[in-house]
């Protein structure tokens, strides 16, 4: 790999995780206190958690940045699993209305099918 694109991978990787942590250093004690109860909810890891990584697994794997076809494959597999997983638990607890349940179910069918055309 050139040093631009090692250069880019680490900046994938780097910039939100150092943005989230200057984040967390802003909130006052008992934001910091809710949000470690809501880190604590298991649903978290199966649906924020892939999304993001997915993200920056696909971004980390485009063309312009290190080309590798499998990397970029995991990564939309991730997101995708976890948007999954995320409108799975929306419509169970009725967290939204149907309309934008179907929307969020129009737009991950546009998004795997476009993602399925470019290959």
């Amino acid at each position: 790999m050139e040093m631009f694109q090692w250069i880019a991978v680490v900046l994938i990787w780097v910039v939100p995780v150092l943005l989230s942590y200057l984040s967390y250093r802003r909130l006052q004690k008992e934001e910091r206190q809710e949000l470690k109860q809501e880190i604590g909810s298991p649903l978290i890891f199966f649906t924020y958690v892939p999304f993001v990584i997915g993200v920056l697994l696909f971004l980390s794997g485009s063309e312009a940045v290190t080309g590798l076809k499998a990397v970029q494959d995991a990564g939309m597999a991730s997101a995708f699993f976890g948007w999954i997983v995320l409108w799975i638990g929306n419509v169970v607890t009725k967290a939204e209305s149907a309309a934008r349940s179907f929307s969020m179910i129009d737009v991950g069918i546009f998004v795997l099918v476009a993602y399925v055309q470019l290959l």
